[in-house]
């Protein structure tokens, strides 16, 4: 991830899953105990057992050393992807749609739409012609003009940025902050106040 530069800290005590955490890309001080839960590695679809033999680390199966890799891990990744991305623009730009069924278009397919949209069945890259049958009170939004989701995806790098200089952007709607500084620091103050606890 890059180093965009100073950041200023988020808000004490703010709760992981805000961030929208992924489990797998986020690495641990330890590896888990045996019995721990799964943890599942987003970027290569791979799922981790629940327990990794002692052995595992010593075959030569890259799938078991990758696992091994990963749960050894001393950086912190949070993923944030912005679902209905486009949709969720378009509510911004006008409230009223709020709680309406959405839909945002490009040349003649439906790329994206919000919750109340898909309530009617509406699946990305449906046609016009079908999502007017599935959903015939749905507002059909052009999406061919980025302009607006670039400056909405902007602000939201903005925000991270104040977490953590370490900001990588895929696409307009998904974010990678490295929050391993963050969590070190938090870690570190736990373990102390668990000491002066222990002493006292």
């Amino acid at each position: 991830l890059r180093d965009h530069g100073s950041r200023s800290r988020g808000p004490a005590g703010a709760s992981d899953a805000s961030t929208g955490w992924r489990q797998g890309m986020a690495g641990t001080r330890e590896p888990p105990a045996t019995g721990a839960s799964a943890w599942r590695n987003i970027l290569t679809s791979q799922m981790i057992p629940d327990a990794v033999p002692e052995d595992a680390c010593n075959t030569s199966s890259a799938a078991a050393s990758s696992s091994c890799e990963l749960l050894r891990s001393r950086r912190c990744i949070a993923a944030v992807d912005m679902d209905c991305f486009y949709a969720q623009c378009e509510e911004l730009r006008n409230p009223e749609l709020r709680g309406k069924p959405v839909g945002v278009q490009q040349k003649m397919l439906v790329i994206t739409s919000n919750y109340a949209a898909r309530a009617f069945g509406i699946q990305k890259g449906d046609s016009l012609r079908v999502v007017k049958e599935k959903c015939p009170q749905i507002t059909i939004c052009n999406g061919e003009d980025l302009s607006f989701y670039t400056e909405v995806s902007q602000r939201a790098f903005d925000i991270a940025l104040r977490w953590t200089s370490r900001v990588e952007k895929l696409g307009l709607d998904e974010l990678f902050l490295d929050l391993t500084e963050l969590v070190d620091e938090r870690l570190a103050t736990e373990d102390t106040a668990s000491d002066c606890a222990v002493r006292g």
